[in-house]
This record gives structure tokens, sequence and C-alpha cells, in this order.
């Protein structure tokens, strides 16, 4: 199981998760990657502010994101139980994922791509690589990825990785709002 303090004490080599016969790479988020981050929010705000997402808002400048990076909120229990990925294509960065450790054995799954990549098959190819890593190098026996009803596409994306819908739930979104929810799963072979 991925607790708290296996993130705290991960290697500093950064992580990369990588296939061969796939042009999309994940490589965990570091300083140096907080320009692309900005640009990839401060492209197409209102894309990354729809379905109660505060991508948008948490970032208004690229000094906010370099903080979130260098500095992430050590009094937050999800931020020490979440690990940020950069979507890469080619050096590219066009969007970004990540998962975090929700219950002993499950974790959940989130991502945005940038709106100038969307709809060319960036998001389903990292969240496959993220959730095959996750099962080979975690100990989850299931992956949740929690989609705002309305956001078809990105249910769609989760679907096509081999998630299903679980439940319906409502759930306060992070801009405070209650939202229903699609909860999709997927779990461990």
């Amino acid at each position: 199981m991925a607790l708290a303090g296996e993130f705290e004490n991960r290697s500093i080599l950064r992580s990369v998760i990588e296939v061969p016969g796939n042009s999309v790479s994940l490589m965990e988020l570091e300083i140096e990657n907080a320009p692309e981050y900005f640009m990839l929010v401060d492209y197409d705000r209102s894309h990354l502010s729809r379905f109660g997402d505060n991508t948008s808002a948490k970032y208004p400048t690229i000094q906010s994101v370099y903080e979130s990076i260098a500095y992430p909120d050590l009094d937050d229990l999800d931020q020490l139980n979440k690990i940020r990925y950069g979507i890469f294509e080619e050096g590219i960065m066009v969007g970004s994922i990540n998962i975090q450790t929700i219950s002993d054995d499950v974790a959940e799954i989130g991502y945005f791509v940038g709106g100038q990549y969307i709809k060319k098959g960036y998001a389903s190819r990292a969240l496959a690589l993220l959730t095959d890593h996750a099962f080979l190098n975690f100990e989850y026996s299931e992956i949740e990825a929690h989609v705002a009803i309305g956001n078809d596409p990105s249910r769609m994306t989760v679907e096509k990785c081999g998630y299903e819908l679980k439940a319906i739930q409502k759930m306060y979104d992070p801009s405070g709002q209650l939202r229903d929810y699609w909860i999709l799963s997927k779990f461990s072979c």
C-alpha cells in the first residue's frame, strides 16, 4: 500500500514512466516544469474551469505554479499522498496527471490536457500508462476516477482505459459547490 511516508521518502531521482511504442511519457513534475505548466493553464482558462475544476483559479501566476511544485502543503494529507506528473509528447508538455492514495489499497487518478491539445488521445494514453504503472508498482486493488457529470469527454476517456461506472455520488468540487460525480473504477487483475 502506498502511504504518505512512502511518497515523502521516494528517491530523489525523477520518476519517468514510458512504454515503447507509446509516444506519450509521464515525468514527475519538477520546478523546471512550472513555465510549461503555467502556459497550459493560461492558454485557455475557460477550458480548465468547466465542471467545477479549479485548476485555472489555483494557478493565476507562474509563481503559484512554482510554489505548488516546490512547496506542497505539508499540512494537507492529500498533497502528501499525491504524485504529480507532466504528460509529455516528444518533449512537449501537453497536460498533467496525478495519483493519490485515498484509502489503504485504493487510489484516485485525475488529469487535464491543455485546451490546445485536446482530442489527440493524450489523456487516454497517459491514463493507461499511469494506471498500469500504479497497479504494477503499488499495492492498489482499485483505482478510481471522479468525473463531474456532464464532462462526457472525460468519462469516455476513462472508460476507454477500462474503467467502469461504480456509482454516482454527490461531492464537493474544488470550488466548494455540491455536484454529482460519476465514480468510475478499475480493479487490479
